[in-house]
Formats: structure tokens, sequence, C-alpha cells
């Protein structure tokens, strides 16, 4: 039977139509999706609420901010030229050392809004992380629920509530923007898109270079949820990084030779290599890489010691010592080159030539001035420790060691001096 329509009367749609609440779900998802933003600022600025009373803590917070004049003195463009040129502490990060200036210079050495930037970052990167992974998959539900956790998970809580970690917070933010640039270069076929992901790159790694793995992330990426890769295709690419990475692991040289050609003007990384090619007796390409480490950073006292070994294994021991000296000086603290010193001089009085021209008697009365000498450096070196100059007195016992290598008192006193800690490390 047919049925005819009656006025303007519309068909309604089956439960299979692609239709179905299409206009009604057009109107919710903005709704839900701003509604999901900000439940998840509510919930991370409700788990990390009490740190808006805190101060600064003793560990780090004091050399990071409180109390470092770099920071303090806020955005200067001599505090601009420190934070890209300093390792202090270790670390090369001028953007974390620029945004705690920029604390500064607006909110003063006050430790309760340190605190609160820290937070702020932290939930932009919560919302961040959510809006990513929305992009990519498509998830609503599931990408709010990870989004949830990252924003109160107990193992981020160091980096959020502690002042000296803004490194964790800054890295990750660079690090999410550099991804979102990246989602957006391939799904929009931009190559612009590139450029600015590999700026936010760079952004991240001057903020602490832990992100250095984030090309690797972006190749997952790739495979899925953005599906570029195929499974074959996939399979091999990490078939061949695999076999590539486990070569680099050989050896120590080879370890070590990788690791400079990743990261030029590495000292460590000289110096290791250096280290392993004494091992396998090439003591001229060690020296060479032992030197090229001391030029990168003169004060690094192992490696001194290192070249100091390398020169004396090959008879060099005036340039051996020099080296070991130089070592004490910058870390007084060292043992090794004590160690090393009494071994070359033994070695070096073992192979000094006899000089048969020169009478008996004149040898016998130089070497009682050497030794009247020696013990004058080690009295002089008794004084100085009895004044509390520890730093010249160490000096004053390395003369008279030198001097006399089986000087007793001189090496009593060394090791009196090293009980007492009356030495300050890189000072004289």
């Amino acid at each position: 039977m047919h049925i005819a329509r009656v006025g303007n009367q519309r068909p309604q749609p089956t439960a299979s139509s692609p239709f179905v609440n299409q206009t009604h779900s057009c109107a919710l998802r903005p709704a839900v999706f701003i509604a999901i933003c900000l439940g998840l600022v509510i919930v991370t600025a409700a788990a990390y609420a009490p740190v808006r009373h805190y101060g600064f803590v003793a560990w780090d917070d004091a050399q990071h901010v409180s109390t470092n004049p770099h920071v303090i003195g806020g955005l200067t463009w001599s505090g601009l030229r420190w934070a890209f040129t300093t390792e202090y502490f270790s670390n090369w990060h001028p953007l974390t050392w620029l945004s705690h200036m920029a604390d500064a210079q607006v909110f003063g050495i006050n430790g309760r809004a340190h605190h609160i930037v820290n937070v702020s970052l932290h939930i932009i990167n919560t919302l961040l992380l959510f809006g990513l992974l929305r992009r990519m998959t498509g998830a609503l539900g599931r990408s709010a629920f990870v989004a949830a956790l990252f924003a109160v998970h107990p193992l981020h809580v160091e980096s959020v509530a502690w002042v000296a970690e803004r490194k964790d917070v800054l890295n990750t933010l660079f690090g999410l923007l550099a991804i979102w640039a990246y989602v957006a270069s391939v799904q929009r076929k931009r190559l612009g898109m590139h450029v600015v992901a590999l700026l936010l790159f760079a952004c991240s790694l001057m903020a602490k270079p832990m992100l250095v793995t984030l090309p690797f992330v972006l190749l997952l990426l790739d495979y899925w949820p953005l599906e570029r890769l195929r499974a074959d295709s996939s399979a091999s690419v990490w078939t061949a990084l695999a076999r590539r990475q486990v070569g680099y692991w050989s050896s120590d040289v080879a370890l070590w030779q990788h690791a400079i050609d990743v990261a030029p003007q590495n000292y460590r990384a000289e110096n290791n290599l250096g280290v392993a090619l004494a091992v396998e007796g090439k003591l001229d390409q060690a020296i060479a890489h032992y030197r090229e480490s001391i030029r990168l950073t003169p004060g690094f006292a192992e490696t001194h010691n290192n070249l100091g070994a390398a020169l004396a294994n090959q008879g060099r021991y005036e340039e051996a010592l020099a080296q070991y000296y130089e070592a004490i000086r910058l870390k007084p603290d060292y043992p090794d080159p004590y160690q090393n010193i009494q071994i070359a001089l033994a070695n070096q009085a073992r192979i000094t030539p006899a000089l048969p021209a020169i009478p008996v008697q004149q040898r016998l009365a130089t070497a009682a001035t050497a030794s009247e000498t020696a013990q004058e450096h080690s009295r002089r070196a008794a004084a100085l420790a009895s004044q509390g100059k520890g730093n010249d007195a160490l000096f004053e016992y390395m003369r008279a060691i030198r001097g006399n290598p089986n000087l007793p008192e001189a090496w009593r006193g060394l090791q009196d001096l090293m009980d007492k800690q009356q030495i300050q490390p890189g000072t004289r």
C-alpha cells in the first residue's frame, strides 16, 4: 500500500542513517570538549593547590634561583649571555635559566609565585596533551583519561612542586608543541610546519636535553596513530635502526667515538675515548683525545691525570708530572695523581743514565744538595700546614717529593694534610 506524504512531513531517519543526531552532535562536541578542558584544569589545580603557600627548599632551589645572582638580577643582557654560555650544575639549559630570570623580573624572589608558574605550565601541558591525543586519535574520552592521568600522576610531583625542576615542565611544553607542529605538518601537508617543529624541538633541548629521543617518538607516531608507515616497511626500518645501534656497543672505542660523532665538543666523551684507546695501547691517539678534552674543558682534573699516565707510559716523565701537578691543583682531594707522581718519580730515577764524566765526590755533593733542598721544602710545607695554608703546603710537599722521592717525612706530611682535609679544591 502506498501512503502519501501529508503536508511538510519529513521522513524519519533510520538508526543506520549517517545523519542521526548530526546537528545535536556538532553542537554538543565543542561544549563537551570545553567541559573536559575545564575539568582537567580544576583537577590539576586542586592536586597542586598546596604549593601556593610554599617557599624555596634548600635542595638546589638556592643555587638555581633564590641565591643565584644571575637569576636574581632578572632579565639582563649579562644574564642572557650567562644563560647561553654557562654549564653551571653540569647542565646547559639556557631557556630554563631565562624562565627563572623572567619570574624574578616579574615576581622577585617569591617562592610562591615560582611554584604557581610551575603549576601553570603543568596545566598547559595537560591541555596540550589532551588536545594532541584528541586530534591524532579522534577518541575524546580516552584522550581525556590519559590527560587526567598525566595531570595527577605521582611521578610528576617532583617536576611540578620543585622550583629547581622547572626544566622538566618547560621541556615538556616545547616537546608537546613540537609534536603538535609535526602532526599539523603531516595532516596539512605543509612543509613550513616541519620547520616550526624543528625549532620547537631545539627549544625543548635548550630547556632540558632529556627530549633528545623525540625523533624516535615521531617515528612511532608515524606508525600509529598517523599511519604513515606500513607494518612491513616499519619492521625493516626498526630492524635497520636496531642493527645500527647494536654496532655502537661493540667496544668502548666504538661507543665513545659515536658519542663524539653525535655530540661534538664533548669533553667527557673525548676523555673516555682516550681511556679506551690507551687500554688498547694506542697511546698517541689517546693523548690526542686527552688534549682535545683539556682544550674543551681545562678544569677537568681526571683528564690531566689520564694524560699524565699516557705520557708516563711513553717515558715522557717530565710532561707527565706537569699533568699530575695540574690535576692536583684542580682537585687536591683526587688520590690518583698522588700515586702516579710517586710511580713516575721512581721510574724517572730508575732510568736516569749514569754520568761517568762527573767525579763521584761531585755527584754525591749534588745529591746531598738536592736532598737538603727537598728537606727545606718539606719543612716549609709543614710550617704552612700548621698555619692552615693547605694548598700552599701541598705544593711545597710536591717540590720536596720531586727533589727526593724517598723522603719519608714529605710523604707522611702529605698524607696528614689530606687526612685533615686542609686543601681547598681549585684554589691556591
